[in-house]
């Protein structure tokens, strides 16, 4: 994060009182970690700070300090607001944050993204303050580097969420999202109390013999396109009912699965139960970016991981699993 995005974030945070931090809906470790870390050294300053996420954090995080208070609704109104901040969106629409009644009532609205961030809602730019910080392995970096350079003390708690997010991000230090940078904050958040073996237990160390089951179910439902170096897979609605497992149970499939050593790309298609599909794109080879190929289906993301929401159908063909579009009847 350069200096000017400090300063223009540190005016912000110091003329407001009144904060709602948001984050995309089914928020991951990144995003959860970001808010939460954030929101405790707020608090600490005596700012009233709400933590909002459409959709409830997975059971995998109940250890984050603060996950208690992430709320579903926004009960303040928002003119009641000084500040609303956005945090590892990607797009400033998955927070489902009511920007027309933001708009109406002005609270200033900052974003805070390693990814590129589309903030354009009903041809109107909702950002106020823009700050995207590409190279950054995470949000959580982001933040660190924020209250690091305001000179925040940052406590055990706080450590603790920042440094989840920074594992989740990089594949506990495992992707191509890993740097440096990122290993001396989580070097420095370790330092302050950080506690890594919580985070890799409850977010690496957690499944369940059914959840195993369902990746057993994903597994072999691999097709391999091998013209094309994309291996592709499913998972279906029925999975979820057949086996009695939350859908979270299905996280990180994507992940694993970029270690194949054939494939140039990886696509995992989930199935929901709003008749959406959910894919997830992967690579780990340096002269691929998925996140053009997310791109055709609007979505989008890093050049490494990147992902997209249709509504459509899932069709199997010999050489792979495909989206059907609900709109047109175009396939992937």
């Amino acid at each position: 994060m350069t200096q000017q995005h400090i300063d223009k974030l540190r005016e912000q945070f110091r003329t407001a009182n009144r904060i709602l931090l948001a984050v995309h809906e089914r928020p991951d470790g990144d995003a959860l970690g970001s808010m939460l870390g954030l929101a405790d050294s707020l608090r600490r300053e005596g700012k009233t700070v709400t933590t909002y996420a459409a959709d409830a954090p997975a059971a995998s995080f109940a250890f984050l300090p603060g996950i208690a208070d992430v709320v579903q609704e926004v009960s303040r109104p928002f003119a009641d607001l000084d500040l609303v901040v956005l945090l590892d969106c990607g797009d400033v629409k998955r927070t489902h944050v009511p920007f027309r009644e933001v708009r109406d009532r002005r609270p200033v609205v900052a974003n805070i993204d390693h990814h590129p961030t589309r903030t354009n809602v009903d041809g109107a730019d909702v950002v106020d303050v823009n700050v995207v910080d590409t190279q950054a392995s995470s949000t959580c970096e982001l933040i660190y580097d924020y209250l690091q350079g305001v000179g925040a003390d940052i406590s055990k708690e706080a450590a603790t969420c920042l440094l989840t997010g920074i594992s989740t991000d990089t594949g506990n230090f495992q992707n191509l999202a890993t740097t440096h940078t990122c290993m001396v904050a989580a070097s420095k958040l370790l330092l302050l109390g950080a506690n890594l073996g919580k985070i890799v237990e409850a977010t690496y160390r957690n499944k369940s013999v059914d959840a195993l089951k369902l990746w057993g179910r994903v597994l072999a439902r691999l097709k391999y396109d091998r013209a094309k170096g994309i291996v592709t897979t499913a998972i279906r609605q029925r999975d979820y009912q057949e086996l009695e497992v939350d859908p979270d149970a299905a996280e990180g499939v994507a992940n694993f699965l970029n270690s194949l050593q054939e494939a140039k790309v990886i696509l995992v298609l989930k199935e929901e139960a709003d008749g959406t599909i959910r894919g997830s794109y992967r690579t780990t080879h340096s002269d691929v970016d998925v996140s053009q190929l997310a791109e055709k289906f609007g979505g989008g993301g890093h050049v490494k991981a990147a992902g997209f929401s249709v509504k459509g159908t899932l069709m199997e063909t010999e050489s792979g699993w495909e989206v059907v579009r609900e709109e047109a009847g175009r396939k992937k």
